[in-house]
């Protein structure tokens, strides 16, 4: 046995707590945002007690885990920008970027808190996100820490608090309705919408299944219930990324199905054919899913959303974005022993995740969905 022993978490400033709770107490519409809870798999059970005692709605932006239950009554989704607007106190929980300053912005008045390990983020070379409060340590006893006393300031904020808890749950409700409505649209496009991926593979998913998220699933499509089942590497990884995690987290929960969700430049990037040789080698058979839209999303998408009167995006076919043939990607898998299938109807999305599903689970041998669908 090793005798490195982890190191234990930093804890927080118990006074700083205090004034964080202190403004708290007396806000009107609190607001948390995080990107990064959950790397530690105590703290989503932490940002649900604190989220449900004092009704605080959390947005998480760009997720790389699962942070709160999606079915917690707390639970407004992934774009904290509706919500900035009416924020008077918001709580930035290990978040570098919660939020696009050129696109939208807290009110010049909120209070903003910024919590974590390094909560303002020092080794970035510029950052200059506003900050009121930064209190230093890790999430999970900073939550517990901060819960405790809010527990003593909540006879005092009884009223706004349930005021808030009403209101919370009006805009949460129109907002799933707003995410039904898209998905119904979605359902019969071709090429294939990703919202509609989405959907099929959360109707067949397993609560213990680990998803890694290297393509354009939409999050509100997909039912993220237990920590530790969804990865995202967000700002610190490259391209290419998914397919290597994917396989060490098959080694290391063997008995869980893990599914790898790529686009196709992604996969490409992520030297796929070691990927499937090594999966074969292993006895790891994973899912993969590989997006096809025939160009680089994030490109595209970017492009737009930092240069959007630029001449790149003003014209019909940005530079370096698009590919001139859709591959072949199934019969990369192929090569490996394992199961490809190229999918461009939607209908036939639920059954050729079944069949996929089948071939990892019975079988067990690895299986790649070659999925036809649009681009941003």
């Amino acid at each position: 046995p090793s005798r490195h022993s982890a190191a234990t978490a930093p804890f927080p400033d118990l006074d700083a707590i205090e004034r964080a709770a202190d403004m708290i107490a007396k806000a009107e519409n609190p607001l948390i945002i995080t990107a990064s809870c959950g790397r530690d798999r105590d703290e989503p059970a932490r940002l649900a007690a604190l989220a449900e005692l004092f009704a605080i709605p959390v947005t998480q932006r760009k997720p790389r885990y699962v942070a709160l239950d999606s079915d917690h009554p707390m639970h407004l989704g992934y774009e904290p920008d509706p919500f900035l607007g009416d924020a008077d106190v918001i709580l930035v929980l290990e978040a570098d970027v919660p939020w696009i300053p050129n696109k939208k912005a807290p009110r010049a008045d909120a209070k903003i808190i910024h919590f974590g390990i390094d909560p303002l983020f020092t080794a970035y070379p510029l950052r200059g996100f506003p900050s009121d409060l930064a209190i230093t340590g890790a999430l999970a006893p900073a939550m517990a820490a901060l819960t405790h006393a809010l527990e003593t300031r909540l006879a005092g904020a009884r009223d706004r608090v349930e005021a808030r808890r009403k209101r919370v749950a009006e805009r949460r409700a129109t907002q799933r309705e707003r995410w039904a409505a898209n998905l119904e649209k979605a359902r019969h496009e071709t090429p294939i919408n990703p919202a509609w991926v989405t959907h099929c593979l959360n109707e067949l998913k397993g609560e213990d299944d680990i998803v890694i998220k290297e393509g354009p699933i939409t999050y509100e499509h997909l039912k993220l219930k237990k920590p530790g089942t969804m990865f995202f590497t967000g700002a610190g990884g490259a391209l290419g990324w998914g397919l290597g995690t994917a396989l060490g987290m098959k080694a290391a929960a063997p008995d869980k199905r893990v599914i790898c969700c790529v686009g196709d430049g992604a996969y490409m990037f992520g030297n796929p054919l070691p990927a499937h040789y090594v999966s074969k080698a292993e006895g790891w058979p994973i899912l993969t899913l590989v997006f096809n839209n025939a160009m680089w999303g994030a490109v595209k998408r970017n492009t737009h959303e930092v240069y959007p009167t630029g001449y790149a995006s003003k014209s019909n076919r940005e530079p370096l974005t698009y590919f001139t043939e859709h591959l072949a990607f199934d019969k990369a898998v192929e090569t490996a022993g394992g199961y490809g299938e190229t999918v461009s109807d939607p209908a036939q999305v639920p059954h050729a995740l079944e069949r996929a599903m089948k071939v990892i689970d019975v079988e067990k041998r690895q299986a790649l969905l070659n999925i036809v669908c649009k681009g941003p």
